[in-house]
């Protein structure tokens, strides 16, 4: 009776940590390199260890072979559905930022991952890591482990509304940024024109010293976005989970 018990502890936290691997990959994938894939994947491990005491599976499930495929495969896309809705402010704000810097030097400015990294700090300090977990802990009570189908058709659905829900919040962060620089380039070409264009400002240190100027004046109040647009989406990451597994 023990050893039945310890199995289904044992079964529980493998399915556990199927659910919450994709998190911890995603986190290595954005951190670009400041969390290699193995730390993530380990604090995966490690989450799951504390996440699964107390939930269990069914006997019948622990001898049945053919049903740990679909079991393994259906957390695995929960798990994904839950990573990827969370990490749209992190994929949102990068992308955004990364449009605007490419005119700004020749060669690749790290300021993506500046602001990225800087929006990290402020949403630890606010705890934004205790509403992940908190938010990932009940999903395993919303859509209990092994139990309930998944569909395909509703999982490519959840992944394509979520890649949209990117775009759009990139978008929406990105907007006044872009602004600030378009006019930054339309008031240089205006005068470069006046001054019969033998200056060539568009093209000048001058330029890309007032580019950086305006990416450091919108990093506080782009990033001071952040903690809302993460609460927001661990909240919808929780609720498209739920809505999957119905």
């Amino acid at each position: 009776m023990l050893e039945s018990w310890e199995t289904a502890e044992l079964a529980a936290f493998g399915l556990v940590a199927v659910r919450i691997a994709p998190s911890g990959v995603l986190l290595g994938a954005l951190s670009r390199g400041f969390v290699p894939w193995w730390l993530g994947l380990s604090l995966a491990l490690a989450l799951a260890g504390g996440l699964s005491p107390g939930l269990s599976l069914s006997p019948e499930a622990l001898v049945d072979a053919v049903w740990w495929i679909p079991a393994v495969a259906r957390e695995l896309c929960l798990g994904l559905v839950f990573a990827l809705a969370a990490a749209l402010p992190w994929v949102a704000l990068g992308w955004a930022v990364r449009v605007a810097e490419r005119p700004v030097l020749a060669a690749h400015a790290p300021l993506a991952t500046l602001y990225v990294l800087a929006a990290a700090l402020l949403v630890l300090s606010l705890g934004g890591h205790r509403a992940y977990v908190g938010a990932l802990s009940g999903t395993l009570l919303d859509v209990p482990l092994g139990k309930g189908a998944l569909e395909a058709e509703g999982f490519g659905t959840a992944v394509l509304a979520i890649v949209g829900s990117a775009f759009g919040l990139s978008v929406s962060l990105g907007i006044p940024l872009w602004t600030a620089l378009w006019l930054l380039d339309a008031t240089l070409a205006l005068v470069d024109r006046f001054a019969g264009g033998a200056r060539e400002l568009g093209r000048s240190p001058l330029r890309g010293a007032l580019a950086l100027l305006i990416f450091a004046l919108m990093l506080a109040p782009l990033t001071s976005r952040t903690p809302e647009l993460v609460r927001a989406s661990i909240r919808e990451a929780r609720g498209r989970v739920s809505a999957l597994a119905r």
